[in-house]
């Protein structure tokens, strides 16, 4: 089984058994643009949420941000409804719902989006004639910047069926997708700043319920030293 649908944006993983048992993970999200970048930035890659890592009845190996991660929760997103669709603003937050997906179904959030539709980073949770489920990454105008990675990721989300929890976790320049307890890790680079919209719809006989959203705060320590060399 994949660890995570991102491929080696989700790179290197660790883990260890915590004082309650719990086994965690920690990843590192590698770049997905140029070194020259980088460099200009001032800043390479960055780690990815630890995660609650357990086996279910079938041997599937599911992961979710641990509990803690809800700490970081500031105030709740305020959402709109256009017609069919509902939309919110932000660029450092958490996004939770309930997905229903048919066969023949897709459940699509758009985010980092810009209102003409220039840039935008597409999440689809579809189900086939067959009614699996697969979980897909379109990073095809997550970006102006040509010399970024905006290659597709995704695969399938083993799933017995019933509503599909989907929590998606955004921060500037890193997407963490978790459906049903598998991931999708990947890195986007918009270079708007008013690429902040967020959309979340429903087609083909899916149904979305349960939809919020927080702010989060920031991690960074204050007074934390980059180069102690410097």
């Amino acid at each position: 089984q994949r660890l995570d649908l991102g491929n080696l944006h989700a790179y290197a993983p660790q883990t260890f058994a915590d004082e309650s048992g719990r086994r965690v993970l920690w990843a590192w999200m590698r770049e997905g643009r140029s070194g020259r970048a980088q460099l200009r930035a001032g800043w390479s890659g960055a780690m990815a949420l630890p995660r609650r890592m357990w086996l279910d009845e079938d041997g599937v190996v599911r992961m979710e941000p641990v509990a803690e991660v809800e700490s970081l929760r500031g105030a709740a997103l305020e959402w709109r409804q256009d017609g069919a669709v509902s939309r919110a603003e932000g660029r450092h937050v958490e996004l939770a719902l309930d997905a229903d997906v048919p066969a023949g179904g897709v459940v699509r959030l758009a985010v980092f989006a810009t209102d003409d539709g220039a840039e935008e980073t597409v999440i689809e949770l579809a189900a086939g004639e067959g009614g699996a489920l697969v979980l897909s990454l379109d990073r095809s105008r997550s970006t102006l910047d040509e010399a970024c990675d905006r290659t597709p990721r995704g695969g399938e989300v083993s799933w017995r069926g019933g509503s599909v929890p989907v929590r998606v976790f955004l921060d500037s320049s890193s997407v963490e997708v978790f459906a049903g307890g598998i991931s999708l890790t990947a890195r986007v680079y918009p270079t708007r700043a008013e690429a902040t919209g967020i959309r979340v719809e429903a087609s083909g006989g899916a149904e979305v319920s349960g939809v919020r959203g927080w702010a989060l705060a920031a991690v960074e320590q204050a007074d934390r030293v980059v180069d102690p060399q410097a």
